[in-house]
């Protein structure tokens, strides 16, 4: 193994022993952040590590070492001065920290620390800090123990090596950054749930020319001036409940990323911000202007949820893709350029959105995905005074490819009125015609007569709890797949020739407590492979020719009426009956596995 590291370059030597000393279960991605801070190329560096098998990637993104691999590192680190931590470049072993600290042994020779769950002092740990004179890296997380407030002038003699480039301190105590602190190498600032109420005291302004990436979620922020930070990527000021205004007087071209949801503010010119690819404004609920630039070409991502906007311009946004107004009870009118949603892949909103003026942007992708939910209420804010049935929509969509359709920008602005016309609302949803999964819910009573038109359909999910019939055209789905049935509790009846659904594999019917029986058309389902009718009570029988399903895998009767089987179900080789055990052990099954109390299953 150590051949492998010895061929290695020098700066490739140093990624690994960060790796197998600090960051060994990081995320790559953060991983990437913190070599990089040090100005490593750290993804050519952590590939070549990789090629060597001298790390691995977890499937979900983790950087892993063999334990062997990870003890060299560590022996690798500790062959320069054996047995005296101090001199040490690394340090991550609590014990040896702690001592350093606590007697101030430290030197120029250490680069990173890493110290986890603490009980150290904040002074202690701080003036054993300033003897590091060469620290880059900091890693300070004392758990869910935060400590409790301290001014500045409590902590008058400390400081933090002017060498640092990333900062990690959860929990920080004081209310700024320690005076004599220069922070002119810092890369990346991280102090979340810290007592941190301005970053400098006494208003003074240091400006943080190579900072990147800046976290002061959970803290106690009130105001902000990007013009501190010229070169700010990423901003994390997430539930600094106390936060009111973000200072933006310069033009802020490497800002990407700006997150200030559940802060009080009330207003916000993003106009200087041209680069932003996401914005979540989620819970502001002080916030009723928002000013976005003209232009944003790489903003993908805007989360306005629960504030007071009224007006929302997405100007030129070509590449949005989520856009979330979820309880914006104030929202009167939305304006989006032509083309500009022509990515939009998720949208979140609700009728009490009440936007006058509807989405008008041609060029949609075309739906892979549509669920919608309709419930009754009482009034529509927008026309008070209607007579007309009245439904709350909230949808959600998923698209994929390219069509020119004008029936989604309908659909959209069906969901922000609740005098809804359902015809119309049905024909926007059947003229989606590449639409591949469908799903309502609610309360509407009827669905969309003309579904056959939903030529490319798979998958069609009913849980409408005052429908009692479903269309005839239903059947003619010739690529359905999937028909799901759930909570239908009016429902008395299915179309007679639903057996025409050839490419049917999966049949499901649960809760449908009025339907009486199930059309023997059924049995002419050659793909037919599940069959569930979980908890219809009122149906007694199978159809007679059950057995004729050569392909049925699963039949689950659990919770019906029925209490016999169709003699053809003998013909079912190897299938899986879900039912009550009694019922089973009447018919002399062994072998049952228990699923419930009462429910077993077994196979034919």
């Amino acid at each position: 193994m150590e051949v492998s590291y010895n061929g290695l370059e020098n700066d490739q030597k140093e990624i690994f022993l960060d790796v197998a000393c600090i960051l060994k279960g990081a995320i790559k991605d953060k991983a990437i952040r913190v070599l990089e801070s040090h100005g490593f190329n750290a993804e050519i560096g952590l590939k070549v590590l990789e090629q060597k098998s001298l790390i691995t990637l977890s499937s979900d993104g983790h950087l892993l070492l063999h334990n062997h691999v990870e003890e060299m590192g560590w022996n690798i680190v500790r062959r320069v001065d054996p047995g005296v931590p101090s001199r040490h470049s690394r340090l991550w072993i609590k014990e040896e920290i702690e001592d350093i600290l606590i007697n101030g042994l430290g030197t120029e020779a250490t680069r990173s620390i890493k110290l986890l769950n603490t009980c150290l002092s904040p002074d202690i740990i701080m003036n054993g800090l300033t003897k590091m004179t060469e620290l880059r890296f900091v890693y300070m997380d004392n758990g869910y123990e935060t400590y409790a407030y301290a001014s500045p002038s409590s902590y008058k003699n400390v400081s933090l090596p002017n060498a640092l480039q990333y900062l990690f301190w959860w929990g920080y105590p004081l209310s700024c950054l320690p005076e004599t602190f220069r922070a002119n190498n810092l890369v990346n600032l991280e102090m979340p749930n810290s007592n941190i109420s301005r970053l400098w005291e006494g208003g003074e302004r240091k400006v943080l020319k190579k900072l990147k990436f800046l976290d002061l979620s959970y803290s106690k922020l009130r105001t902000f001036g990007l013009v501190m930070t010229p070169n700010l990527e990423e901003l994390h000021l997430r539930e600094c409940n106390d936060f009111e205004e973000l200072h933006i007087s310069v033009e802020c071209l490497k800002l990407k990323f700006l997150d200030l949801s559940g802060s009080k503010v009330s207003k916000l010119n993003l106009a200087l911000t041209p680069s932003l690819e996401e914005l979540h404004l989620e819970e502001c609920h002080d916030l009723e202007k928002l000013h976005m630039p003209v232009e944003c070409p790489n903003l993908q991502i805007l989360s306005l949820n629960g504030s007071r906007v009224s007006n929302l311009n997405l100007g030129l946004t070509p590449l949005l893709w989520c856009l979330d107004v979820e309880e914006c009870y104030n929202l009167q009118e939305i304006q989006a350029s032509v083309g500009c949603l022509k990515k939009l892949a998720c949208l979140n909103l609700n009728r009490d959105s009440v936007v006058k003026k509807h989405l008008k942007s041609p060029g949609f992708d075309f739906l892979a995905m549509l669920k919608v939910n309709a419930e009754c209420v009482d009034d529509c804010p927008l026309h008070p005074h209607n007579n007309l049935p009245k439904f709350q929509f909230e949808c959600f969509y998923d698209e994929h490819l390219t069509l020119s359709s004008g029936n989604l920008e309908k659909l959209i602005s069906f969901g922000l009125c609740a005098c809804t016309n359902l015809e119309s609302f049905s024909a926007s949803i059947c003229g989606l015609q590449r639409l591949g999964k469908l799903t309502l819910e609610g309360d509407i009573r009827e669905a969309p007569k003309d579904l056959f038109q939903l030529q490319s359909l798979e998958e069609l999910t009913l849980s409408m709890k005052k429908i009692n019939r479903l269309p005839d055209s239903i059947c003619r789905l010739k690529h359905l797949k999937s028909l799901e049935l759930k909570s239908c509790f009016l429902l008395e009846q299915l179309p007679e020739e639903l057996g025409k659904l050839e490419c049917l594999e999966k049949l499901h019917l649960l809760d449908c407590i009025s339907l009486p029986d199930i059309p023997n058309s059924v049995c002419e389902m050659k793909c037919l492979k599940y069959l569930h009718l979980p908890y219809c009570v009122l149906v007694e029988n199978l159809p007679a020719e059950v057995g004729r399903l050569k392909c049925l895998k699963e039949l689950n009767i659990q919770g019906t009426g029925i209490n016999r089987l169709p003699d053809s179900i003998i013909e079912l080789k190897g299938l899986c009956i879900i039912w009550s055990t009694g019922r089973l052990e009447s018919y002399g099954f062994t072998s049952l596995k228990k699923l419930s109390k009462y429910t077993s299953s077994c196979y034919v």
